[in-house]
């Protein structure tokens, strides 16, 4: 799991480093709403700790940002405020928990293991990388907020370099993905389908994220991801 902690006190994500076992595998640190903005925008996070006395903006405002963006990873709202108030609009406005400043790091760590459990058990898995959500169990991708018209090979290729982001897949392995293991299918084929897939990404607004490798495949590059 993967946790992303705005907060420009260290305390807190000290307070979790220590305390992270189990489910916590990996967490990265953000002291401003801006630099939060932009980890979240580039990288999937299982949950987000947000503190409301940001630097340069409110954590709710964050948070809001985030949901408009479509960005549904749970978050947990902490703040040197214990108003029932505070509390309750932080929940309006998007947060599954609310934690007021100072606290037990263990009840904090309890906390996110209890939210993302409850995240696992209701909410789908769609595949954030920049502007590319992908949702493999509907079938759907979208680019810079528009759905892709994909055809099912074309999602099925798709599907299989966000999966190895930044990683070349082989030729081999992507005719695969199309036409299953025992194809005889040739790379003319792949490239027609690659083809198509770059300019309906384009089209969207997605840019140029999938580059060749030369004689060997192809790589979905992360850093050509329109954001």
């Amino acid at each position: 799991m993967l946790v992303l902690v705005v907060d420009d006190e260290p305390e807190t994500a000290h307070a979790i480093a220590r305390h992270g076992s189990g489910p916590h595998q990996a967490m990265l640190t953000a002291e401003s709403a801006g630099q939060g903005w932009r980890l979240a925008s580039r990288q999937d996070f299982d949950l987000l700790v947000l503190d409301r006395d940001l630097p340069d903006r409110d954590g709710l405002q964050l948070l809001d940002e985030f949901r408009g963006q479509g960005i549904s990873a749970p978050a947990v709202i902490v703040t040197r405020s214990d108003r029932v108030s505070d509390k309750l609009s932080a929940f309006r406005r998007g947060a599954d928990d609310h934690l007021s400043k100072p606290f037990d790091a263990r009840e904090l760590s309890a906390r996110l293991e209890a939210v993302h459990r409850r995240t696992l058990a209701t909410t789908p898995a769609v595949r954030r990388l920049g502007c590319l959500p992908i949702d493999p169990s509907a079938c759907i991708a979208w680019a810079a907020g528009r759905e892709l018209p994909l055809t099912t090979a074309e999602f099925d290729l798709l599907e299989l370099l966000t999966r190895h982001a930044g990683r070349t897949v082989t030729r081999e392995g992507l005719l695969e993905a199309v036409y299953g293991p025992d194809t005889q299918a040739d790379c003319n084929a792949l490239n027609v389908f690659m083809s198509r897939l770059r300019r309906k990404l384009a089209a969207a607004g997605g840019g140029y994220p999938i580059q060749t490798v030369a004689r060997i495949g192809y790589r979905l590059d992360l850093n050509q991801l329109s954001t």
